[in-house]
C-alpha cells in the first residue's frame, strides 16, 4: 500500500483542505477513497478531474464524487475509460454550488485492485451572472453584448429577456479561438 502526502484522508471527516490547482503523485489503492475539501462561493462551477497514465491503467474502476457541505452526494464522474492511442485516462465531473460552502471531492476505487498514481486537477470558475445554471435561476439581461463570460465542461448558463409579442430574438455566442471550447 502506497501513501501520498495527503494521507490520512480516507473519509469526509478528515478531508484534506485544498484550493484550485493541480496535485500530482497521489495514490489510490484497492477500494481506498481520498477526500479533499475546498471552499466555493455561490454560483461557482467546481470542476474535478483525475488523470492516470494508461500504461499503468487502474483496475479498480476509479470514480470522482462531489459532495455538498452536508455530505450529500451531488454528482459522480463518468466511467473511467482510456482510448487505445491515448497516453492518459481521465475521469471528471463538475458541479455548480448553490451557496457559499465547503464542498468535498472524493476519488475512490469502486472495486479491489491495484491503481497507479494519479494527478488531481481542481478548477473553479465563475462569472458575473452565476448562479444561472438552470432555467429557474436565469439572469435577466437586456439587448446588448456581454463579454468575459465562462462556460466550463457540462455547465449550462441561462438568461432571460423581456420582449414584446412578435419580437424576433437573435442570440449568438462567440468563443475566442485561444479558448475554443471542446465541450461542444
Amino acid at each position: 500500500t502506497r501513501n501520498d502526502r495527503f494521507e490520512n484522508n480516507g473519509n469526509i471527516e478528515v478531508a484534506q483542505r485544498i484550493s484550485a490547482g493541480e496535485y500530482t503523485n497521489l495514490s489510490l489503492v484497492d477500494r481506498e477513497a481520498d477526500y479533499y475539501a475546498i471552499s466555493v462561493d455561490q454560483g461557482t462551477l467546481l470542476n474535478a478531474s483525475a488523470t492516470f497514465l494508461s500504461e499503468n491503467e487502474p483496475d479498480n474502476a476509479p470514480r470522482i464524487t462531489i459532495y455538498d457541505e452536508q455530505g450529500n452526494r451531488m454528482v459522480d464522474s463518468d466511467r473511467y475509460e482510456t482510448t487505445p492511442l491515448s497516453e492518459t485516462g481521465t475521469i471528471q465531473t463538475s458541479w455548480e454550488a448553490g451557496s457559499d460552502q465547503t464542498a468535498y471531492i472524493s476519488v475512490r476505487g469502486v472495486r479491489g485492485g491495484a491503481s497507479p498514481t494519479y494527478r488531481l486537477s481542481i478548477g473553479t470558475r465563475n462569472d458575473r451572472f452565476e448562479n444561472n445554471g438552470n432555467i429557474e435561476a436565469a439572469k435577466t439581461v437586456s439587448a446588448g453584448e456581454y463579454t468575459n463570460l465562462s462556460l466550463v465542461d457540462r455547465e449550462a448558463d441561462y438568461y432571460a429577456i423581456s420582449v414584446d409579442q412578435g419580437t424576433l430574438i437573435n442570440a449568438s455566442a462567440t468563443f475566442l479561438s485561444e479558448n475554443e471550447p471542446d465541450n461542444a
